[in-house]
């Protein structure tokens, strides 16, 4: 989950996050030290004071969203959606999740996704199919598809219902169907 907060007044960025979010001191510090925040685009490690004008937007996993969503499975691979803000690896991870609800196999991750991305991730549940699938990637037979969404705002806080992607080019309807972009002149805002 993503909360952008705009500063208001000069003050601690902790008070910032606390005053516009429901979450607890200690979860607020733990955030800033694993550097889930970011203030005006770069990323902080450390409480630091913000301006009015600053905008501060921080990235923690929604509680209420533990469930894993198996898109699919069978006897030698599961495929789930991982939600933003829950690593693939380490402690509290999808791979943690996933293993301490299976029973008869232990899962093993593919490959990876970065910790605020959301998305599929393929667990192998067989050493064989981990061993192929590492060398199908390795050998880069494995496609993958990634799809940015860019929401604009405008000064009122007005959603501009006109969004395109990162390379300027109008999306279509998202909901519907996913349209390839070729672009030359990303940069992104």
């Amino acid at each position: 989950m993503l909360a952008e907060i705009e500063v208001k007044t000069r003050q601690l960025l902790s008070d910032a996050i606390s005053e516009n979010t429901d979450l607890g001191y200690y979860r607020i510090q733990k955030l800033i030290k694993a550097r889930s925040v970011k203030i005006n685009g770069m990323r902080v490690g450390a409480d630091m004071n913000v301006n009015a004008g600053d905008t501060v937007h921080v990235y923690f996993a929604d509680r209420e969203k533990n469930s894993i969503e198996v898109v699919y499975r069978d006897d030698n691979i599961l495929v789930v959606n991982k939600a933003s803000g829950i690593e693939v690896q380490g402690t509290d991870s999808i791979t943690e999740r996933i293993n301490n609800l299976l029973t008869d196999v232990v899962a093993a991750p593919v490959h990876r996704l970065d910790r605020n991305t959301m998305g599929l991730v393929v667990f192998a549940l067989t050493p064989a199919a981990a061993a192929a699938l590492s060398r199908q990637s390795a050998e880069r037979k494995m496609e993958k598809t990634y799809l940015a969404v860019r929401r604009v705002v405008d000064n009122s806080g007005v959603e501009n219902r006109n969004c395109q992607n990162l390379c300027g080019k109008p999306l279509g309807n998202v909901e519907k169907k996913v349209e390839k972009v070729e672009c030359d002149n990303f940069s992104p805002q």
